[in-house]
């Protein structure tokens, strides 16, 4: 097997484009394999190209790349896009929210996945031993033609530790539709853990 890779970024500092970032990544592996049944064991040749830029202004992150996959097993070409915002709101206190889509070409078998996604989580600090988080996700995937998967997700954490003494306690719930059923699954965990 023969690999080469490599990547590249240039971040922009200056001017009405300070906070701008490009990059590229390039992946290269050719994959010699012998054996007598070659329809059983392919070579894994692969061709990868990336291309992406990244915006940050203030809290806010947003990203975008894309994805060329060129390879003798399982090619495909992806979209990406991305926003990330975190606003602190005070010491061990933040509102965090993401936001995702994803797009899949898989060439070869005609099939395109779009996956989108939601999250916001809010972290506050009670005290020096004493904290909690509320997380909600949304997530919608969809496999053309004919499946789609919905889900919402909810979990509340709640954190206490006293010297080497930690408790980690959370109830999260889901909620998942697609073509085939609902289902819904509440799950409730306890963990303790102590330092020596």
């Amino acid at each position: 097997t023969f690999t080469a890779s490599g990547s590249v970024r240039y971040d922009f500092e200056e001017s009405f484009v300070a906070g701008l970032g490009v990059y590229m990544r390039y992946l290269h592996q050719d994959q010699d394999r012998k054996s007598k049944s070659p329809d059983v064991i392919l070579p894994a040749n692969v061709e990868d190209i990336t291309l992406g830029a990244d915006y940050r202004i203030g809290y806010l992150l947003l990203s975008a790349e894309e994805q060329w996959h060129d390879s003798s097993l399982s090619p495909y070409e992806a979209t990406r896009l991305n926003a990330q915002y975190r606003l602190p709101l005070g010491v061990g206190t933040a509102l965090d929210a993401t936001a995702n889509y994803d797009m899949i070409d898989r060439t070869t078998e005609s099939t395109t996945t779009t996956i989108a996604t939601v999250k916001g989580r809010w972290t506050q600090r009670i005290d020096q031993t004493l904290s909690f988080a509320l997380t909600a996700t949304w997530r919608n995937e969809t496999e053309d033609p004919s499946s789609t998967v919905e889900a919402f997700d909810q979990t509340f954490e709640i954190f206490w530790r006293y010297r080497q003494t930690s408790v980690t306690a959370s109830v999260h719930n889901s909620f998942v539709n697609s073509n085939a059923d609902d289902t819904s699954y509440l799950t409730v965990q306890l963990a303790l853990r102590r330092e020596f």
